[in-house]
């Protein structure tokens, strides 16, 4: 409950800026600052990923960490909506953003909890989450040299 985020993949890191792209990610979509996540890659006990390569693994482990720090996002919101007096307790998901460590309303920045705060009046120490995605082919920006 110190705030931290870590995720993980079984996938390597071959150069691509996998580390920096997760890390980004998940710092974004949770309002974390970068030196609060930590990536961590090429174990094989970790969940599964395909083989390195291209834009493939950034497709794929980054829609996957997008979509499972949404899942987590959800839950600190509701973690913040039960707390007493809370202005939360009305809003809605979209109502809110991640910024700064804190849930913030998005019409007013200023009613805001700490994360770490959902978290202890919740009395949850840990939150962990596994998601999987595969990129579409379909949807790949494709380009034409010139």
């Amino acid at each position: 409950m110190d705030g931290k985020l870590t995720v993980s993949s079984a996938t390597a890191d071959i150069g691509t800026g996998t580390y920096t792209i997760v890390t980004q990610i998940a710092a974004e979509t949770l309002g974390l600052p970068l030196d609060d996540v930590t990536a961590k890659l090429g174990d094989s006990s970790l969940p599964k990923s395909p083989v390195e390569g291209g834009s493939w693994t950034a497709a794929s482990v980054g829609s996957a960490v997008k979509a499972v720090c949404d899942e987590i996002g959800e839950k600190l919101f509701k973690l913040a909506q039960k707390i007493p007096n809370s202005p939360r307790q009305d809003a809605k998901l979209e109502d809110i953003r991640f910024a700064s460590g804190q849930i913030r309303l998005s019409h007013d920045p200023t009613q805001a909890v700490e994360i770490t705060a959902a978290m202890r009046h919740g009395e949850v120490n840990s939150i962990e989450k596994e998601s999987s995605a595969s990129p579409n082919p379909l949807n790949q920006l494709q380009y034409t040299p010139i």
